[in-house]
């Protein structure tokens, strides 16, 4: 006959039972603790939170830089670069909605862009300076397949059809 230790099949059912209990307990406390604002590590200018920041400067169409001295550039749209007419126009827009003013600052998914900015959303109120500039015609939708599709894509891609149909901005030209 054989005879099983007593201590052979005890401990290892403690230790069964203790692991499981320790599992479904670091089920129930992430549930109750909160989650952090939402951030980003930019290695030049250290850590950008979400929230609100004056501008104190606009470089162009999609670019700016916060009190924080951050440089930050508006995600999901692409503006012009200063050295094409348009640019000088998306700028002059940009400055006109945002520079001096207190803007609040919803960071966008991923990684900072190659230059190491901050992919954010610009709000101004309820208005999203992001699709303002799309809808003004001085910048469009980006989208490439190494990105995840903006947050608010279907919202910015609406703008850029407004724009597109009633000729707003760059798209003067196309008016036949």
């Amino acid at each position: 006959m054989i005879r099983i230790r007593k201590n052979a099949v005890v401990i290892p059912l403690v230790f069964i039972v203790s692991l499981l209990l320790s599992f479904s307990a670091g089920f129930l406390v992430r549930g109750s603790v909160s989650q952090p604002e939402k951030s980003v590590d930019n290695v030049t200018f250290g850590v950008l939170h979400e929230g609100e920041y004056k501008v104190t400067e606009v470089i162009d169409g999609d670019t700016v830089v916060l009190e924080t001295d951050h440089h930050v550039r508006y995600a999901g749209i692409d503006a012009p670069e200063t050295n094409d007419p348009s640019g000088l126009s998306a700028r002059d827009l940009n400055a006109r909605l945002v520079e001096g003013k207190t803007v609040r600052i919803e960071i966008s998914e991923g990684k900072p862009d190659a230059y190491n900015r901050a992919l954010v959303y610009v709000w101004m109120g309820d208005e999203l300076i992001n699709e303002r500039m799309i809808e003004e015609g001085y910048a469009t939708v980006l989208l490439n397949k190494r990105m995840a599709k903006p947050k608010y894509y279907d919202r910015l891609i609406a703008a850029e059809e407004y724009a597109h149909s009633h000729h707003n901005g760059m798209w003067i030209k196309d008016m036949k």
